[in-house]
């Protein structure tokens, strides 16, 4: 094990950081447009808060959701659906996950169409 880890050892870490510029390139796309991003550190998926907007404040995360794939063409996971009922709070109804295993074209692209 130890050897396919050293082995290994120079792909990860060119992974990682891969991943990492990806992260920060995402977050701060996101951020430009005033989009409340919470800074993962061990994942590929960033949680945005759905914004505080008129438009938006009756909708659960799902409908959230389904209206960024509808309208926007951009997809993303509803926090609550990581949730039973009885552990949904406000916080997690009002956060969606997106990916950021992806190329930074598709990145900015998908952070340009996020409605604020």
């Amino acid at each position: 094990m130890a050897e396919i880890l050293e082995e290994l050892g120079p792909y990860l870490n060119e992974l990682k950081k891969s991943y990492k510029e990806k992260r920060d390139f995402f977050v701060t796309e996101l951020r430009k447009r005033k989009v409340n991003v919470l800074l993962p550190q061990g994942s590929y998926f960033v949680l945005a808060e759905i914004p505080q907007d008129p438009n938006y404040d009756q909708q659960t995360d799902v409908e959230f959701c389904v209206e960024l794939v509808m309208r926007h063409k951009l997809t993303a996971v509803p926090l609550s659906a990581f949730y039973s009922k009885e552990q949904n709070s406000l916080m997690v109804s009002r956060y969606i996950r997106f990916c950021f295993a992806k190329e930074f074209s598709t990145l900015k692209a998908g952070a340009e169409r996020f409605p604020c």
